[in-house]
């Protein structure tokens, strides 16, 4: 089976063979290859990884991608999104008094209460404590299409102000990994659930949100407030959803004895910025295991190390996208040509990282 037609076949074997590389990125337009519209190109096939597709894209002269829904074709789309499920979690505060994203106090998974005659759906009342923070599942598809896709636009007013807006028309291939950090990947990873944040957390580079730097957070004093969330796709059609949320005091208890996500302070476990040390077993460089339990953080910088330095890990802040409890074990692993050889081992939920680790 071939991905492509015979023309462009014989020019990529070539270009491999040239190069001695499976993969290719390279301009073609010198080549003599010419399509005109309705030419067949290539054929989708399936390679285990979804469903079967093709990627195509559009480029400008400058070589630049940009949306192919922008070149009008003509696609059939008729059906408006779907919100089924608001996430709301209650985060709590740093020690410098700032927000935690990875501390959660509570969380609540919202379902619609019921449809009003233009379809927008209310998901009811929630009572919680702030600052608050929502995710939705949103999905959309097109007609006679059997594809579910995440929403090209949302945003979200509080009391008749914009509070977030983002749309999906342009991301850079630099960003690719960011993606993670747009959903909510403890539920993406557990669940297979894509929810779409509604607030931009600071680690956030994504070029694709048009409201200020209060980032979707929602806090205020005591009381009742007004929420409605749009979703829409790029043909124009919409559903929106309202949520009246009842602003509580903040509780009395350390929140700390709330958290549910995964992990405890990430100051008593080697997660705050400088060195955490196991001192190896045994003497001088003799040693046979080194183990580290430690807490993965967005918030600081994490630096494990044995005492003789043989094996380190550094993971800079920002690095993760989400806090996980990880033990890490180092182990010497020496053959002939490697006497002084050290294998790790990782224990623990998968971390999704968008900056380099550096593991030596």
């Amino acid at each position: 089976r071939r991905n492509f037609i015979a023309s462009i076949e014989q020019v990529a074997d070539s270009l491999r063979l040239l190069r001695f590389r499976h993969s290719l990125d390279v301009v073609v337009d010198t080549l003599g290859l010419r399509f005109a519209q309705g030419d067949v190109i290539a054929f989708t096939g399936s390679t285990g990884v979804g469903p079967p597709h093709l990627h195509f894209e559009i480029r400008s002269a400058e070589q630049v991608p940009y949306n192919p829904l922008y070149a009008r074709f003509p696609i059939q789309d008729t059906r408006d999104p779907r919100i089924t499920m608001i996430l709301a979690e209650s985060l709590t505060r740093a020690g410098d008094g700032g927000l935690s994203f990875d501390r959660v106090a509570e969380r609540r998974a919202l379902r619609p209460q019921e449809r009003s005659g233009d379809g927008t759906v209310d998901f009811g009342t929630v009572r919680m404590a702030g600052p608050l923070a929502l995710s939705v599942d949103a999905s959309d598809r097109a007609d006679d299409v059997a594809n579910v896709y995440a929403v090209y636009r949302l945003s979200m007013h509080v009391n008749d102000t914009l509070r977030f807006a983002s749309q999906a028309s342009t991301l850079p291939f630099e960003f690719a990994s960011h993606m993670f950090v747009d959903r909510h990947y403890e539920w993406l990873r557990s669940r297979r659930a894509g929810l779409q944040r509604l607030h931009v957390r600071p680690v956030n580079q994504l070029p694709i949100y048009r409201t200020g730097p209060e980032s979707g957070v929602l806090d205020g004093p005591p009381g009742t407030y007004r929420i409605r969330i749009e979703a829409e796709d790029h043909a124009g059609n919409r559903q929106a959803a309202t949520l009246t949320w009842v602003r509580e005091p903040d509780p009395k208890q350390d929140s700390a004895a709330l958290w549910t996500m995964a992990g405890g302070d990430a100051g008593d476990s080697g997660g705050a910025e400088g060195a955490a040390r196991a001192q190896p077993q045994g003497l001088g460089s003799l040693w046979t295991e080194a183990r580290f339990d430690t807490v993965i953080t967005t918030e600081a910088r994490v630096r494990l190390a044995t005492g003789d330095e043989r094996f380190w890990v550094d993971i800079p802040q920002g690095a993760a996208l989400e806090t996980r409890s990880l033990r890490i074990v180092a182990q010497p692993f020496m053959t002939d040509s490697e006497p002084d050889a050290v294998r790790f081992l990782v224990e623990g939920e998968p971390i999704p990282f968008v900056e380099p680790v550096q593991v030596v």
